[in-house]
């Protein structure tokens, strides 16, 4: 075939994919969509609304969004509302970048455009439900592609001869970016890089003229390598120290690595999961007849497997056939496979499933390779056609199995839509609930309502109700959790597990049930003050006191405790009505050495407390005590935040 046709061919096959990914995403968006995939679309339109290119009011999990896909989906609000599309555009975006970069790549190992193009075209489209909910639809990892290509790029290009200073110096920029972005970039890409450049080091032979002199000298290769490291290295830590000063978490994802015990039996299991989520990535199914199209696709993903390895084996048994660059892409995608199989292996907690895909995403450049040096021309056309084989036909059986499970979904959905229309009729714009369930649910409203994350906590014994929602704080704005986030009516919306679980202190609460069916129950609260005392009071522990028709009665030498509990900065009205206050104080303390915030004595009739924490806290606690020898009743505690600063005790 001639070039041109060949490029075009490339264009034609990458539109195609493109194509049949945008149809996986809309056909899927229901069956996939979760909290962590909706916490990204929700932070982007907060970037989007707020114009930031970083936002900082959010509470982030183990990283710093700094360039991940939430930046990409905002982008895609400033042109449309829709959350769903928003996600589509920002995958597309994102993955149109990493064919890029795939193509420089290939321009380093001059490749022609049309192989590059071919190669690309396997990027977006999923052919295993494991590629598809973290890659295609999910887009937790895509940003990791480009990036990843774009690294090998410039490592191939600056350790030539022929690099100018450039090079150098926009490698180790990106190497600088990538610790800053995350430790998971300098584990799976950077590492790779520099134990190929540590083997080389070693292997390399000692200059007879001057053994003492060069045995501790590095090559350019050499030197490149480790400098990218050590700037790598550098931006992480540079991540670590400034990130806590400016963000409420994203940090400490490399301080929770240690060492696994070591056992034959878990090393085995690892080592087995590891396998079997490979070839589930590639699209193995499970339970298939051996004359069926899924029978098909295993059969083509072993021809791939037992091809692939034999041509591979071809090639590192005779080096020359490849190229410099070549063997290092090589070596590269064996230094990320043993990098990531020991962090597997050896550290505690560190492997999920998804985590496979980033130690494999260099399969794909090597893919181009081995194709480039089939020793045989009809094995090279088998290889191709059971690759086509695989790819096609997987992808047919994931699109089929998607469009089904949807068709459940849009079920569903209309319980979805009932809600959130019921709610948006009413007037209510913010509320509480689960994770799972309300990030997807404002997702779906498209913004229209908000949500802070809650989740059922076990409350200590001698508590007024043994289990009470407590906040989560995780994924969501750094002011979701305030105590006046709202000052209108909010809702608590539960599932009727979760409605059952909080039963006794929906109960205490006397909160009206507002709307229910199949999926779920809404309960109404007149603020976010109203709520969040509640909260504050359902976990209070009796010690000497007891609870019976809103009257706390404290006997003599007993006390009632709040236990600490976060609050953000700012001033504050603690309110309560008291009956025979006798000695009775309420004390207030606040940071991690339970400092004292205030002591105040009560008095009989309405107590109303005013004070100001300086900064956020999650240790502030509030202690009612009664040293008397009378019984002291207190009724209708109120914990606000005043509008108007005020004296701190009236």
């Amino acid at each position: 075939m001639k070039y041109p046709l060949r490029i075009l061919l490339g264009f034609l096959i990458i539109i195609i994919a493109f194509s049949a990914s945008i149809l996986l995403q809309k056909t899927g968006y229901l069956t996939y969509l979760n909290g962590d995939m909706a916490s990204e679309t929700i932070l982007a339109h907060r970037q989007a609304e707020n114009h930031h290119l970083i936002e900082r009011d959010w509470i982030y999990s183990t990283e710093i969004h700094t360039l991940h896909m939430n930046l990409f989906y905002a982008i895609a609000f400033f042109f449309v509302r829709s959350y769903e599309t928003a996600r589509i555009i920002g995958n597309s975006i994102v993955f149109f970048l990493a064919v890029l970069s795939l193509i420089f790549l290939g321009k380093q190992l001059r490749w022609p455009l049309s192989r590059s193009l071919i190669l690309g075209s396997l990027l977006p489209i999923g052919i295993s439900t494991l590629y598809a909910q973290n890659f295609t639809i999910g887009g937790y990892y895509i940003i990791h592609l480009p990036l990843a290509y774009l690294l090998a790029s410039l490592w191939i290009r600056s350790v030539r001869e022929s690099s100018s200073p450039g090079s150098i110096f926009t490698f180790l920029i990106l190497c600088i970016l990538e610790g800053l972005l995350s430790v998971r970039y300098v584990l799976c890409f950077v590492c790779p890089i520099t134990l190929c450049c540590f083997f080389s080091f070693l292997m390399t032979k000692v200059n007879e003229e001057h053994p003492r002199y060069s045995l501790f000298v590095p090559s350019r290769y050499e030197t490149i390598g480790f400098l990218g490291f050590l700037t790598s290295l550098a931006g992480y830590i540079c991540a670590e120290w400034i990130y806590p000063r400016l963000f409420y978490s994203g940090v400490g994802a490399a301080d929770s690595f240690h060492f696994r015990e070591l056992s034959g039996e878990a090393l085995a299991d690892t080592l087995l999961a590891v396998g079997t989520d490979f070839l589930k990535l590639m699209g193995w199914r499970s339970q298939v007849k051996l004359f069926s199209l899924g029978g098909i696709v295993n059969l083509s993903i072993l021809g791939v497997l037992i091809l692939g390895a034999f041509i591979l084996c071809h090639c590192l048994r005779h080096r020359n056939v490849l190229s410099v660059d070549e063997r290092r892409i090589v070596q590269l995608v064996l230094s990320t496979l043993f990098v990531n199989l020991c962090v597997f292996l050896f550290l505690d907690g560190a492997y999920l499933n998804r985590y496979l895909i980033l130690a494999l995403i260099f399969f794909v450049p090597m893919l181009g390779i081995l194709l480039q040096h089939v020793p045989y021309q009809r094995l090279k056309v088998l290889f191709i056609l059971v690759m086509v084989i695989q790819t096609t036909c997987s992808s047919l059986l994931l699109f089929q199995k998607t469009a089904a499970q949807e068709a459940e979904h849009l079920e569903r959905d209309w319980e979805v839509t009932g809600t959130l229309d019921f709610l948006s009729e009413h007037g209510y714009t913010h509320g509480y609930g689960s994770f799972w369930n309300v990030r997807v649910l404002e997702e779906r409203s498209d913004g229209r309502i908000t949500f802070t994350g809650i989740r059922p906590d076990e409350t200590e014994e001698g508590a007024v109700i043994s289990v009470v929602p407590d906040f989560i704080r995780w994924l969501e704005p750094g002011s979701a959790s305030s105590l006046d986030v709202i000052s209108d009516k909010t809702f608590l919306i539960l599932t009727p597990q979760e409605e059952e679980i909080l039963l006794d202190f929906l109960k205490y609460t006397q909160a009206p049930k507002l709307f229910e069916n199949r999926l779920y129950r809404i309960y109404g609260y007149d603020s976010s003050e109203s709520f969040i005392t509640s909260i504050l009071l359902g976990k209070m522990k009796l010690t000497g006191a007891e609870y019976l028709n809103g009257i706390y009665t404290i006997h003599p030498g007993g006390r009632m405790r709040i236990p600490t509990s976060w609050r953000e900065r700012g001033q504050y009205s603690l309110s309560f009505n008291c009956l025979r206050a006798n000695d009775a104080t309420v004390k207030l303390y606040h940071t991690s050495r339970f400092e004292l915030l205030g002591e105040y004595p009560m008095t009989d009739g309405l107590n109303t407390v005013r004070f100001e924490t300086l900064a956020d806290d999650k240790y502030f606690m509030i202690l009612f005590e009664n040293p008397g020898t009378e019984s002291v009743q207190i009724s209708e505690i109120h914990l606000s935040k005043p509008e108007q600063k005020q004296t701190r005790m009236e």
